[in-house]
């Protein structure tokens, strides 16, 4: 094999490998043309090619392959599934155990689940009080007295 086309072969072959790595670290389709532009380059190169045409047949494929593949990715139909956090942002709760952020202790229990809790100003808040969920961080949840949020 003459040195040309074997350093051509290593070429698509790396940009195939990099691209399909590429595709499997997204959750959408970003890269999967220019795999098939590389598979498709790689041939070209083992039929003899030059260089400058085994990239005309990248380009051309990656986008040919890109065209009459795009209206069914499109037409994909992909459902969000809400996670912990959207559910419990904004939500209500009461207060189980005195949130303080200095001693490091509060519990609050919103939609019948007991979360650790911090109070989002920096303030006390007593056992008893409503509040409203302003963020989460891991399993803890940062919370505000519902009567600041209607103020």
């Amino acid at each position: 094999m003459e040195p040309l086309l074997s350093t051509c072969l290593f070429i698509w072959g790396t940009l195939t490998v990099i691209f399909i790595i590429l595709e499997m670290n997204t959750v959408a389709l970003v890269s999967i043309w220019f795999v098939v532009g590389a598979l498709a380059a790689m041939v070209a190169a083992a039929q003899g090619m030059s260089f400058l045409n085994q990239n005309f047949v990248f380009v051309g494929v990656s986008v040919f392959s890109f065209l009459v593949t795009r209206p069914f990715v499109r037409s994909l139909k992909i459902k969000i599934i809400p996670t912990n956090s959207d559910e419990i942002v904004g939500a209500e709760g009461v207060v189980l155990t005195e949130v303080d952020n200095v001693r490091a202790q509060g519990r609050v229990m919103i939609n019948n689940i007991d979360w650790a809790a911090k109070s989002t100003a920096g303030t006390v808040i007593p056992e008893g009080v409503v509040v409203r969920v302003d963020r989460l961080e891991g399993v803890t949840v940062f919370v505000t007295r519902k009567s600041e949020h209607e103020a």
